[in-house]
């Protein structure tokens, strides 16, 4: 892996729209992003649900910590997503209390992403979390501003069979009609334990497809999650900033997409070569969300 380490000095930044055509929260974020004192650029991973997300998300902050990268343990996996996250109505007493008498949605996930980054700010850390770009692309077009510095990286599973397969154990899949239904594997019956199967130990559930149409579907899906890939590279290229001299020892590498299979492939066999193949995917996928020296 390249020698990574975090980078402690003010970040440059693009001033492209005036100060007050920004969003409130967004204004506040921007100004948290230009300490003098520590990276506080926020680290954003973009992967879908079912992708395998969450032990992707764990290994990545334990690998950036290791390069020195100090991360804010004190937020949730998904801070924008509006889900079983306890802190969301704080946020919207925050906004009420200064003014805005009726927060959208969007504000409110701003709001809530300011508050835990300057609380990581606070402590010299960095704030690194998840957001899914099929869901929340326009959200994050509005984070992405002139001026709030952010790193992202993007992870998606190559293997849409078997993305399919969590979504429709999760209940997760929104096709139309669905792909099929989740039975338990003991007996074939129907199973609405959904995401909650995830918790229940001794319990295993399948998805039951509807083969109707199914290749053309997975078809579909696949050409659906390479557009996703080039809206998130594009969504990061806006990050990429111009104004960093081209010959510096630091840079910031482009973001590029890298695939569940290849960062664990490691995980089902002590073959060298695929070991030493994981590595180079996960210095690839860490690449943009650090300085490279």
């Amino acid at each position: 892996v390249p020698e990574l380490r975090n980078h402690n000095e003010t970040n440059p930044v693009l001033e492209k729209e005036q100060d007050t055509k920004l969003d409130p929260s967004i204004q506040r974020i921007k100004n948290v992003t230009k300490s003098n004192h520590l990276d506080s650029s926020l680290r954003i991973l973009l992967m879908g649900g079912c992708s395998g997300s969450t032990i992707t998300q764990s290994v990545t902050r334990d690998l950036l910590e290791a390069h020195g990268v100090s991360i804010y343990r004190g937020a949730p996996f998904e801070v924008m997503n509006r889900k079983n996250n306890a802190k969301l109505e704080d946020a919207r007493q925050q906004l009420r209390a200064k003014g805005v008498k009726s927060p959208t949605n969007d504000q409110v996930s701003i709001e809530l992403l300011r508050v835990f980054q300057q609380q990581a700010a606070d402590k010299g850390q960095v704030l690194a979390f998840k957001a899914n770009p099929e869901k929340r692309l326009d959200l994050l077009k509005q984070i992405l501003s002139p001026g709030v510095e952010v790193r992202m990286a993007h992870m998606q599973r190559r293997n849409v069979l078997d993305l399919d397969i969590c979504l429709v154990r999760d209940c997760k899949d929104r096709g139309s009609p669905p792909l099929g239904y989740p039975v338990y594997a003991l007996n074939g019956t129907r199973s609405k334990l959904c995401f909650a199967r995830r918790k229940q130990k001794g319990v295993t559930t399948l998805a039951l497809f509807d083969t109707a149409n199914f290749t053309q579907r997975l078809q579909q899906k696949q050409a659906g999650q390479e557009i996703l890939a080039q809206q998130a590279r594009q969504l990061a290229a806006q990050q990429q900033n111009p104004s960093r001299p081209s010959n510096t020892s630091k840079r910031r590498p482009m973001m590029v997409t890298q695939y569940y299979e290849d960062l664990f492939a490691f995980e089902y066999t002590n073959d060298e070569p695929i070991f030493q193949s994981s590595i180079r995917a996960w210095s690839l996928f860490l690449q943009s969300l650090v300085e490279v020296v």
